[in-house]
């Protein structure tokens, strides 16, 4: 007997090492794309792989610069903007970054070590055998502690998660997601110390795990008297409070303190307290109301527990929760970028919390397990549809996301304005459509075409709205005035029916420069835009044109496309629908286009007509030395007229 049974735990472990491997191996073939903060983690990288230091020097910047030259890569920062990010973090002739070199510093020896057995792993794949090996660590551990079911659940709980958008990037949510995930399950069996070790190497790149881990030392000292030290476990506890002190002694003896956002800015202690719910609640930033999944395990959970049908209550796991809750979302709020970067929609703080729910999906697949086979087979049949929905939503393949509302927050916002208010920070970058060049916007109005964010003090003719609304600048403004603010900080005001009366009486020239009435016709497809106009971030970008009364009317575009050395010109059309409407050849200098337009095109309620500006290919400015842009760049819209 005892021999079946460990014949079949080996099967199980086998099992899932080989489902680790399958689900990574895709993952390998994706190109690598940049996001947030990777350039630090690919520089660090370098500098200790090839120069053996933990900072960067000359000949380690000659390296990224090559990195870059490569083109391996998409989307890495340039050299010279990126050896100022940190000033303060310069002394004398090296640099560190804001971000610790644990991360990479395991690639590093990831890569040096395979080299050994003559097998090359490049920059980006040393940095995806990491996660690989940290996630099948995470499944191996959920094995050992419950079998067969921990491997579902830890499965089901990975691939139902917005966090497999991070799976092939480097950035260290997809580290920090796998050793909490250990340490949750670790602490639900009361294995304490090991669960403290595991938080300790979290702690490298995010400080604040390091008072959970000591946490977790205090729990099982608490059982020292009952339990007593083994000799695993008295290695475990010298290893996390060594590795506990890492970070803070590198930086307090390279520069004096004891993290580096003391010197290079990023954090400021609760400067963001009392927007505390936002890495939970908030409809773009925030975790539940962008996973589905979880809000289903939060609901089985209490109807469970109300069954009495849940396990047993776990006292030490639900005071670490809850400890893990109050250490993170305090450490989080003091966070100076809420709105940040390197997300796939919502936050990459939002992700810590994941790991809470295992123990709710191991439940979960404990109550599946023993239900009826149609109820099995209903809930099988849901859990991969619900999967596939979730891998198509999160695809690792796409880029990050930070300037557009979540579907959510696009529903909340245009038909429950009153509902919620985001943080001013989120509203403005997320629909301005100026993303963080919104800093100087003055007016922000969302897609309800009612409720305004004004911030005093920038600039008045600086306003931004939603290309739902098409409402006169001037008269907008003037409401504004007329409406003394309650507050001198950023705050909502909300127009009600004199929304009517600001509605475009004739439709004029419009700029699609920043800040310029043109910029609120933009629909999908554009990057944000800058002093001259703005481009198309696809093949195809959106246009709405306000409509005149006239059954048949005429509109001017001003077109340009990036001219490529050696390349014929780029040959764009103007379509409405299947209908197209002006074909032509696009070079640097802006063309006028006029097109003609139908009144049938028009939409009944708001009155515009939705054209597609299209063009062949795509081109970068960097792939030919043009510039140092990395962006895909389409088809670029200057400005709308009526002849």
């Amino acid at each position: 007997m005892h021999l079946e049974k460990r014949k079949h735990s080996l099967a199980v472990y086998a099992g899932a090492i080989f489902a680790c491997a399958l689900l990574f191996i895709p993952l390998f073939y994706f190109q690598p794309l940049r996001v947030g903060d990777g350039s630090e983690y690919y520089a660090l990288f370098l500098a200790i792989r090839e120069n053996s230091h933990t900072w960067m020097t000359t000949f380690s910047w000659k390296l990224y610069e090559d990195l870059i030259a490569s083109n391996s890569i998409r989307a890495l920062i340039p050299l010279d903007p990126f050896q100022d990010f940190f000033p303060a973090l310069k002394l004398g002739a090296t640099a560190d970054f804001n971000h610790f070199w644990v991360y990479s510093l395991i690639s590093a020896g990831l890569s040096k070590g395979l080299s050994l057995f003559g097998i090359h792993a490049g920059i980006h794949q040393s940095f995806l055998i990491q996660h690989a090996l940290l996630f099948m660590a995470a499944i191996l551990v959920a094995v050992r502690a419950s079998g067969q079911r921990g491997f579902y659940a830890a499965i089901l709980l990975t691939l139902s998660s917005p966090i497999i958008w991070f799976a092939d990037k480097v950035h260290t949510e997809f580290f920090t997601y796998c050793l909490v995930l250990c340490c949750v399950i670790l602490v639900q069996k009361r294995s304490f110390m090991w669960g403290a070790l595991c938080l300790s190497i979290a702690s490298t790149q995010n400080p604040s795990f390091a008072l959970l881990a000591f946490a977790l030392l205090v729990f099982r000292l608490i059982e020292w008297r009952r339990r007593p030290f083994d000799f695993l476990e008295l290695g475990a506890l010298v290893a996390t409070c060594i590795i506990v002190l890492m970070h803070p002694a590198y930086y307090y003896f390279r520069f004096g303190v004891l993290t580096p956002q003391m010197l290079a800015g990023g954090a400021k202690i609760g400067v963001n307290l009392s927007l505390f719910y936002v890495w939970l609640i908030d409809p773009d930033v925030g975790l539940l109301p962008n996973w589905p999944a979880g809000l289903v395990l939060i609901g089985s959970g209490i109807y469970y527990l109300r069954k009495k049908y849940w396990l047993r209550p776990n006292g030490a796991l639900l005071l670490f929760v809850l400890l893990y809750l109050a250490v993170n979302l305090f450490a989080q709020s003091s966070t100076t970028n809420i709105n940040s970067g390197a997300t796939p929609g919502l936050a990459r703080y939002a992700l810590w919390y994941i790991p809470l729910f295992y123990p709710l999906m191991l439940g979960l697949v404990d109550r599946v397990a023993v239900a009826p086979i149609i109820w099995r087979v209903v809930a099988g049949g849901l859990f991969v549809v619900y999967l596939a929905a979730n891998v198509w939503a999160y695809d690792p393949r796409q880029g990050e996301r930070y300037e557009t509302p979540s579907p959510v927050s696009s529903f909340v916002q245009r038909h429950l304005s009153w509902l919620y208010n985001p943080p001013a920070e989120v509203f403005a970058e997320r629909f301005s459509r100026q993303g963080e060049n919104a800093t100087q916007v003055y007016a922000v109005l969302g897609p309800s075409c009612e409720k305004v964010l004004v911030i005093p003090g920038n600039d008045p003719s600086q306003i931004a709205q939603s290309s739902e609304c098409l409402l006169d600048p001037e008269k907008l403004r003037a409401a504004i005035a007329k409406i003394p603010p309650a507050v001198k900080d950023a705050h909502y005001i909300h127009l009600g029916n004199a929304v009517k009366e600001m509605r475009l009486a004739a439709p004029a020239e419009y700029q699609t420069r920043a800040s310029q009435s043109g910029a609120q016709l933009l629909g999908q497809g554009w990057h944000s835009p800058e002093s001259w106009g703005v481009w198309a971030a696809d093949t195809s970008g959106k246009l709405k044109v306000p409509c005149l009364a006239a059954e048949n009317f005429k509109v001017r575009l001003t077109l340009v496309a990036l001219e490529v050395p050696g390349q014929a010109p780029s040959v764009a059309k103007v379509r409405v629908g299947g209908d197209t409407l002006w074909a032509g050849a696009l070079r640097g200098a802006p063309t006028d286009v006029v097109i003609e337009l139908k009144k049938s095109a028009c939409q009944m309620e708001t009155q515009v007509a939705m054209i597609s500006l299209e063009v062949e290919r795509l081109h970068s400015a960097s792939s030919f030395s043009q510039s140092k842009d990395t962006r895909n760049l389409g088809i670029g819209l200057i400005g709308l007229s009526y002849p």
